[in-house]
């Protein structure tokens, strides 16, 4: 029977990918709208994450807290209550790490991938932005290398205890993605107004720690164990071996712990010698080691599976994730006065400085920081203003009425939420860390396209809803220019073309990238895609193309061609928005903007699918600055333009425009009734039921700033506004209301920790996910172990298996191949399944299979006789 049920399964899936693809998802319909009953109850769904760096109290005073997140818009937060509600007081570039004086809580160094900061306010200064006037940090190092990797950037920064004048700062070093880093080490003698670079070296500087009493012996953690100096960093003697030690702590320089990927290291002799100790870890991939300085009998430590603490100093543990819904931890303080309190914040990995290559694609549900103040027997969410706030694209789903997609730009991914922004989950990744726009496929309720500015990862889409992406590099598009490339690509990287292309290397990613912005899905043939790329005067990454170009896809984004044979790609503008009209994929519609850019250069029609295009300029500026375009889907020569210098309505295919309010960020019709019309405006939300002959305001309820983006769900009951530092805001309409909160925890993991590349699919991503992915035997074993109907209580949406299910499923990893070869024999062929689908119809076969019926022995014998062997 168990084997008949996999059989039904394996079958099941055939079905259901055929119903998949001939039956897109149907957005339901019959509800009152938002529009009609004009009630609109705006409430607050911010989006929080983690990828936290480091969490520091101030020795001296618990109630000064300092958070620093890998991100560029989310710096530095500061905490006055003991680390419940936050504020930010810095903004630039990815935070590595930070440290506190022990005596001064105004005194406060943060690192990133380029920089060492310094302040003396506690942050606190007229500006959050860096080197606007009143900016309370100062710059006391830099690197010679810029923004960079973990290898290049400053991964550690420690206070002697004993002597707050000498502060320790060093940058990672170790193997990079082209040559071998070598890691340094600085001192600082003056209370870290200037540095000096130390001699002593070790393979990599993880981690720094500074012994209590005196300031010239110092601990180092390594990728290959622990190292100590007794000068001041000048020299060095490796102590002990271990993986990836990335963690060090002492109270008192005798007892000494360390986190590393092979458990926790202790030393009860200054570091002489050591044991590893892993009883009670939720994981032996140990990231934080914490001992509490009221209490050194009591330490902390984070891993990559759950938070744990020891009473012993360190020699056994107890897991106290408890009620913890998300363990993918890294970020890990506890309070210097009570042992029972400590905050850990979760972790990706994806701009660690020291654990980078854990990174894994993902889903990552509720991500964050959070407290206990019991010993962890239970914890609370404590990020209250760590949001993201200021979103530059909000996209509903167009078949789902409460999913919806939001992003923001430097930030840490791309959030998704299932219950209409009341809980949200994470996709991290370099092209989600730089989201533009996003687009869903009308033929695939799963598969999402997005638009982006990173090196390597420019483009990409998704085919399960954000949990894995197929993601395309600059290389494509520099390759597929096709007008005038010599003038319009770097020659540098111009000359990388030519040759990797001569050592059929053409796969390699060039190290800058190319800032890709406008993005548009054909309604009508999804295979064919179009975007449109900026220039980007940016000082922080080198842009290797100038100018503006139209690249277009016919394949589903494979490949790509430069088209637009007379488009003016010289002009320093940006391509902000594309539109095919829904009616005719020959008319294709374009907007430019000076945001991100030099200037705008107004609205571009084609009607020949984008090889030919004409400006639209009767009545709206040549040089108007783009934001939004909306196509009337059943009167598609009825047009609305968002523009920086107001809204414009077209009632003849773009030939004309009258001016019709003022101007707008971003504008969506509701798909329920194309005549309406939501905008987001400087002075609010403003609502036309009349395609924009006439404007109502609707942001009662909301705060008084720019409202930066807007989305409408698939049938008018769910509208939500990003507003300016506020984060995200959504009104739900009563026909729909309470919307079904989406209980899902933990991270659904993609298929491997390298993302697949469309130009970059070499063996290594291959081999990887080949090692990765769960082979046939592996699920025939898995289901063999534990029947059908447990199984399928795993997932999203489900339960944790328990230890000792855990175990059977391990198992069936460890058995190597010996169950490919009984999968071979067992296996559903073509010809089983064609027989199964005639012998009982696909409408009862489809009741079958996990939370459907067994079958009766009628139905099982006609199966089993499909199967004469």
């Amino acid at each position: 029977m168990k084997k008949l049920l996999l059989l039904l399964l394996l079958t099941l899936g055939f079905i259901g990918l055929a119903h998949a693809i001939s039956s897109p998802e149907v957005c339901p319909v019959g509800y009152s709208t938002l529009a009609e009953t004009m009630k609109f109850a705006w409430k607050p769904h911010p989006m929080k994450s983690g990828d936290v760096a480091n969490i520091a109290f101030s020795p001296s005073n618990p109630n000064i807290v300092y958070l620093g997140i890998e991100v560029n818009v989310h710096s530095l937060y500061k905490s006055t209550d003991g680390g419940r509600k936050w504020h930010k007081v810095h903004i630039f570039d990815h935070a590595k790490d930070l440290a506190v004086h022990p005596n001064n809580p105004d005194v406060v160094f943060l690192n990133d991938s380029r920089d060492v900061w310094r302040t003396a306010s506690g942050g606190e200064g007229k500006s959050v932005a860096a080197f606007e006037p009143g900016y309370p940090f100062e710059v006391v190092l830099s690197t010679r290398y810029g923004w960079g990797p973990p290898e290049t950037s400053f991964s550690t920064v420690d206070i002697a205890p004993s002597d707050p004048s000498v502060v320790y700062v060093a940058m990672k070093g170790g193997k990079g993605s082209d040559v071998m880093q070598t890691a340094e080490l600085y001192r600082s003698t003056n209370e870290g107004l200037s540095f000096s670079k130390v001699e002593g070296q070790v393979p990599t500087f993880n981690v720094v720690k500074v012994d209590p009493h005196d300031p010239n012996v110092i601990l180092a953690g390594s990728d290959d164990g622990v190292y100590r100096s007794m000068d001041g960093g000048r020299s060095f003697v490796h102590l002990t071996s271990a993986r990836n030690v990335v963690s060090l702590d002492t109270v008192d320089g005798i007892t000494v712990l360390a986190g590393s990927y092979e458990g926790v290291l202790r030393s009860v002799d200054g570091g002489i010698s050591w044991r590893i100790h892993t009883e009670g870890l939720p994981s032996k991939t140990v990231l934080r080691v914490r001992i509490a300085p009221s209490s050194p009998d009591v330490v902390w430590a984070t891993t990559v599976e759950g938070v744990t603490r020891s009473l012993d100093q360190g020699r056994t543990w107890q897991d106290v994730s408890s009620n913890l819904p998300a363990r993918n931890l890294q970020a890990l303080a506890v309070h210097p006065r009570d042992d029972r309190i400590a905050l850990v914040a979760t972790e990706t990995f994806i701009f660690s400085a020291r654990s980078d290559s854990l990174f894994r694609t993902g889903q990552y549900y509720d991500q964050g920081v959070y407290r206990t103040e019991d010993g962890g027997a239970t914890w609370y969410r404590s990020d209250a203003g760590i949001i993201e706030d200021r979103l530059n694209d909000v996209t509903a789903h167009p078949a789902r009425p409460f999913e919806v997609w939001a992003g923001q730009n430097a930030s840490r991914g791309l959030y998704r939420s299932r219950d209409a922004g009341q809980t949200w989950s994470l996709s991290p990744g370099l092209l989600t860390h730089y989201p533009m726009i996003l687009a869903f496929f009308p033929n695939d309720a799963n598969k999402v396209a997005v638009t982006g500015s990173h090196a390597g990862e420019d483009f990409g889409i998704t085919h399960d809803s954000g949990v894995n992406w197929d993601v395309t590099s600059e290389q494509m598009f520099l390759r597929s220019v096709k007008f005038e490339p010599e003038r319009f690509i770097q020659r540098s990287a111009l000359e990388k073309i030519y040759t990797l292309v001569l050592m059929s290397q053409s796969n390699q990613t060039n190290g800058e990238d190319v800032h890709i912005h406008g993005l548009a899905v054909d309604p009508s043939n999804p295979q064919t895609i179009y975007i449109g790329t900026v220039h980007d005067p940016t000082e922080f990454s080198e842009k290797t193309l100038s100018g503006s170009h139209i690249f277009k896809s016919t394949d589903g984004g494979e490949t790509w061609t430069e088209i637009g044979l007379n488009y003016p790609r010289h002009v320093e503008t940006s391509i902000r928005v594309i539109k095919v009209d829904p009616q005719n994929s020959k008319v294709v519609y374009l907007g430019t903007s000076a945001q991100e850019s030099i200037q705008g250069n107004g609205i571009w029609k084609s009607i020949d699918g984008g090889q030919t295009w004409n400006r639209l300029s009767s009545g709206i500026p040549e040089d108007a600055s783009v934001n939004s375009i909306v196509i009337h889907p059943e009167e598609p020569n009825r047009l609305l333009v968002a523009t920086k210098e107001g809204m414009y309505r077209s009632i003849d295919q773009g030939r004309s425009w009258a001016r019709v309010f003022e101007p707008a960020r971003d504008m969506e019709n509701d798909p329920s009734n194309s005549d309406v019309i939501y905008v987001a405006t400087s002075q609010g939300v403003m609502l036309s039921k009349n395609f924009g002959s006439s404007w109502e305001g609707i942001s009662t309820g909301l705060p008084n700033r720019d409202i930066t983006a807007i989305a409408v769900n698939c049938n008018g009951t769910v509208v939500y506004a990003g507003v300016r530092d506020e984060g995200l805001f959504a009104a739900v309409a009563k026909s729909v209301s309470p919307v079904p909160l989406d209980t899902t925890t933990g991270v659904e993991y993609g298929s491997s920790g390298m993302r697949g590349s469309r130009d970059d699919r070499g063996q290594g991503n291959e081999a990887q996910y080949e090692e990765d992915k769960v082979g046939p035997g592996e699920q025939e074993c898995m289901l063999e172990a534990l029947g059908t109907d447990v199984m399928a209580q795993f997932g999203p949406g489900g339960r944790d298996p328990t230890r000792e299910e855990e175990a059977k499923m391990q198992h069936c990893f460890d058995r190597g191949q010996g169950n490919e070869a009984q999968y071979e024999e067992d296996k559903v062929g073509p010809g089983e399944q064609e027989c199964m689908l005639e012998a009982l119809g696909t409408d009862v076969m489809a009741q079958f299979g996990p939370g459907g019926r067994d079958p009766t022995r009628e139905e099982e014998a006609k199966m089993q006789h499909c199967f004469p062997g």
